[in-house]
């Protein structure tokens, strides 16, 4: 369980990484068109996260993704999917109940 955790999570964030989520987005928004529910995809990344790991350091950077991570984890519901497809670059899926 622990290497299947540890194949399917971002290391740094804990979030689903981008293999992990790509599969279990294109399942949950089938299964959504499928049940004829309203859902989105939504892609987002960070302005110039390079420069901010240029300029104050790697660890600095990692904490902006790990805050990055906690603000839109107190938004998100159960049932929303949230990944890190790579670096600063986020994606999460968003599934009506009906």
């Amino acid at each position: 369980l622990r290497f299947m955790r540890m194949a399917r999570r971002d290391s740094l964030t804990g979030i689903c990484n981008r293999q992990h989520f790509v599969e279990r987005a294109q399942q949950a928004l089938l299964a959504s068109h499928k049940a004829g529910r309203a859902s989105c995809l939504i892609l987002f990344d960070l302005d110039h996260f390079k420069l901010v790991n240029d300029t104050y350091g790697h660890s600095e950077g990692d904490w902006v993704l790990l805050r990055v991570v906690a603000e839109c984890r107190d938004h998100l519901l159960q049932d929303n999917l949230f990944g890190r497809p790579a670096g600063g670059e986020y994606a999460l899926t968003l599934l009506s109940k009906a």
